[in-house]
């Protein structure tokens, strides 16, 4: 039986953004899946601290229910993730979500197993972005989990200015649609389907990204053991990088002082 986790980052647990999540779901069940909803306005989550524990032990140092929720998804087959628009992106608990993600997650290939669907709503029309980015968990550039599909919808009623309360009735296609997206998941998730970055994606992340973080993670090796040694199960750091930014590190004249970057624009 398939299992899949339905993660909410709205505010409310019957608005829009829930409808078309619940559609999708029936889909999913009709299909033989299991559902568990998670709501992350019940949940504890804190704000990332930018203390880097991820990189060097590959778990975060925070204990609370963020922990939980990303060993329920370890342990899932798909994922239906969801949330409104807020100025212009998806909602401040879900982007907290993420950002407690950022090491272990898009070089680690921790949720590559997952099939996803992302699903926005918003008063106005959005580009469809923001619900390819949670269907991504937030790593689309990384290639992160296999994309289903995505849903976006504007629910604002412009003939009678004001909010639309979806429903099967006065959004039949929709309703079809999301419906049909839940059954696709739990094909996708039966069919063992995986991540492939789109090209030419694919082959910036693999020849121009990933040789980057290795060439950082050689210097910082030391401060993020748990990244420099995934990149080295991964085939990234490998003899010939060592050995090639040996001989650029011997041709550079010793320099006390560490190279920043430092960008200051006034306006004119």
């Amino acid at each position: 039986m398939a299992c899949i986790i339905l993660l909410n980052g709205g505010p409310r647990k019957r608005g829009n953004t829930m409808r078309i999540a619940e559609w999708v779901t029936e889909g999913a069940r009709a299909q033989g899946a299991q559902v568990e909803v998670i709501h992350l306005a019940d949940c504890r989550i804190e704000h990332c601290r930018g203390c880097d524990a991820c990189s060097r032990t590959g778990r975060c140092m925070i204990k609370d229910d963020h922990t939980r929720i990303c060993a329920q998804l370890d342990q899932a087959q798909g994922a239906i993730v969801c949330s409104p628009i807020f100025g212009g992106s998806y909602s401040a608990i879900m982007k907290a979500f993420f950002d407690r993600l950022t090491n272990t997650i898009g070089f680690t290939g921790r949720f590559d197993h997952l099939c996803t669907v992302g699903i926005t709503t918003a008063k106005f029309d959005f580009r469809i972005k923001v619900a390819r980015d949670l269907a991504a968990l937030n790593s689309s550039w990384s290639g992160t989990g296999y994309v289903t599909g995505c849903i976006h919808k504007s629910v604002l009623d412009r003939k009678k200015n004001r909010m639309l309360i979806l429903s099967p009735e006065n959004s039949p296609t929709l309703y079809a649609s999301a419906h049909r997206m839940g059954e696709k998941l739990v094909r996708d998730i039966r069919a063992g389907r995986r991540s492939t970055l789109p090209f030419p994606v694919g082959l910036l992340f693999k020849y121009f990204v990933l040789p980057g973080i290795g060439r950082v993670l050689i210097n910082h090796r030391d401060e993020t053991p748990f990244l420099y040694q995934v990149m080295q199960d991964k085939g990234v750091i490998t003899e010939a990088l060592l050995a090639k930014l040996a001989r650029k590190m011997a041709r550079l004249s010793p320099d006390p002082v560490s190279k920043t970057t430092e960008k200051v624009m006034f306006r004119k």
